[in-house]
């Protein structure tokens, strides 16, 4: 009979596994501090004028991961999955409050051969600058030049640990670039390589960030424009009158690589975003503006906004950049004037 019956359901899922019900009340404690329990007492005393609970403290800016991760990694062919999002969206959100950061965005994520780096990027108010650091010759200041911003990285966002990694210096950068280094997503590990160096792998990985930042931010052309009488400061594309509409390409437009520009400056071969001061030249005869032409022509900045389809190409000939178009293709009719088709 038991072959053509069911005479028993043994339902082996229900059974008790002390090894199952520890690692979840694990799981649980960990993710319960990303939570408010509601055990905050709110008193008559602290209410504002309107009889409302009073207002929480501002914070920085943090963007959407989570629907960044539905909609716009896929086209990169990138998911960190609906958990891992939620986890690292909390996670951020718990930096940019202790940080007290008026801006933070989420880098990316670097591979390692061990563990693997979660990068945050933030304003330079989040950290403190260094003291030890301030005043050596060559260095920029922090919140200026390579260290205009701040970098946390994390092996685990669920575990909230972000630790902030140091400002640059021109032989990290030097470093970085003779360099070719697998992280093993450990910082304070050493790195032995030729040539030899003595740094952690915390200032190889800032120095690689800073490359990555410095020539991969791009932005569409016609966002901004430089500053009258200025060779580097850029200002909103807005018209000067501010009555006539922005001009905005089309998405066929869009799909030419000279339609996209680089959004920030060169790093120098003196691994530097400006040139050191020079002092004023002991000779007779030798004009400060001549040895500032030569130091350019030496090591010349890169024009601002440079389009991207002026980037050298990689190694077999291809282009720098390929631009994929994702979505729907069609021309739609432009409420915008300058653009009627």
């Amino acid at each position: 009979m038991e072959e053509f019956i069911r005479v028993q359901d043994a339902r082996l899922y229900a059974c008790h596994d002390k090894l199952v019900a520890q690692e979840t009340k694990s799981q649980i404690e960990n993710l319960t501090k990303w939570f408010d329990n509601g055990s905050k007492e709110i008193t008559e005393a602290n209410d504002d004028e309107e009889g409302g609970p009073p207002a929480g403290d501002a914070i920085g800016f943090i963007p959407d991961i989570c629907g960044d991760n539905r909609h716009l990694y896929p086209h990169a062919g990138v998911s960190f999955g609906e958990y891992g999002a939620m986890i690292l969206q909390k996670s951020l959100k718990a930096l940019v409050i202790k940080t007290n950061a008026t801006n933070l965005r989420f880098w990316g994520k670097i591979r390692g051969t061990e563990q693997d780096y979660f990068v945050a990027e933030v304003t330079a108010d989040a950290v403190a600058a260094d003291e030890e650091d301030a005043g050596i010759e060559g260095v920029e200041k922090h919140g200026e030049g390579v260290n205009a911003l701040t970098y946390f990285v994390t092996n685990a966002p669920e575990t909230g640990n972000w630790t902030a990694l140091p400002d640059l210096k021109p032989e990290h950068l030097q470093c970085a670039r003779e360099t070719q280094y697998a992280f093993s997503g450990h910082l304070d590990r050493k790195v032995f390589t030729n040539p030899f160096i003595h740094f952690q792998e915390k200032f190889l990985l800032r120095a690689a960030i800073s490359r990555i930042t410095s020539t991969t931010n791009i932005q569409p052309v016609g966002v901004q424009r430089l500053q009258e009488e200025s060779e580097f400061d850029l200002t909103d594309n807005v018209p000067e009158d501010g009555e006539g509409p922005v001009p905005i390409p089309t998405a066929a437009q869009m799909k030419q690589r000279n339609m996209w520009c680089h959004s920030n400056r060169n790093i120098l071969k003196c691994n530097r975003i400006t040139h050191v001061e020079l002092a004023a030249p002991e000779e007779e005869g030798v004009e400060m503006e001549d040895l500032v032409k030569a130091q350019r022509a030496k090591d010349p900045y890169e024009a601002r906004l440079k389009p991207i389809s002026l980037d050298t190409a990689v190694q077999g000939g291809m282009p720098a950049w390929v631009i994929r178009h994702h979505g729907d293709a069609k021309e739609y009719t432009s409420a915008n004037p300058l653009h009627p088709n």
